[in-house]
């Protein structure tokens, strides 16, 4: 880790003559390799083109026109059909391993997915089972409020002068006569 101290003229504060002093810690990137990598080789084949056309440009000039111009042709076709070859072969397997590491990812999303949808199918068990619970009960509880005003609507009149019975007193009489 590296620290990197700054000040500045208006961070000075009124009244006090130190500047402020504002610390900056920079925290390496340990991957950097593999982050420019692709900089790196282009970096490196241009240098060695550049070398390569420079050499062949001094051996050149040591022959005639038409001979040296053959010659770094030859030279650096050599050289360099070697070189991208080998930059084509890297750059190969690199994609094989992106797409290996993509495939494992799509692998952990499915499983993942996978999960998710296990999970929304026993809600969902979960979720019929309590609405039948409900249609359920709102039957039942329909069906006694049903009951119970058949049961307020009863009348039985036993005779001229005797009383009428109403409601729930009418089921007492009627098992009485049974």
């Amino acid at each position: 880790m590296t620290d990197v101290a700054s000040t500045s003229e208006n961070s000075l504060s009124e009244g006090s003559e130190k500047p402020t002093v504002s610390k900056t810690v920079v925290d390496p990137n340990p991957n950097w390799l593999s982050e420019y990598w692709f900089e790196i080789a282009l970096g490196l084949a241009g240098a060695f083109v550049l070398v390569l056309g420079l050499g062949g440009v001094l051996l050149g000039a040591h022959l005639g026109p038409a001979e040296g111009r053959a010659l770094i042709g030859d030279f650096v076709g050599g050289m360099t059909t070697p070189i991208l070859t080998a930059l084509t072969f890297i750059g190969v397997l690199f994609g094989i391993a992106l797409q290996r590491r993509e495939l494992i990812e799509t692998r952990n999303e499915l499983e993942l997915t996978r999960q998710e949808t296990a999970n929304s199918a026993n809600a969902l068990k979960d979720q019929a089972a309590a609405i039948r619970v409900q249609n359920f009960e709102r039957t039942l509880f329909e069906s006694l409020s049903f009951l119970n005003s058949i049961s307020e609507g009863l009348r039985i009149s036993q005779g001229a002068r005797a009383r009428t019975l109403e409601g729930r007193e009418c089921f007492a009489n009627l098992y009485s006569r049974l």
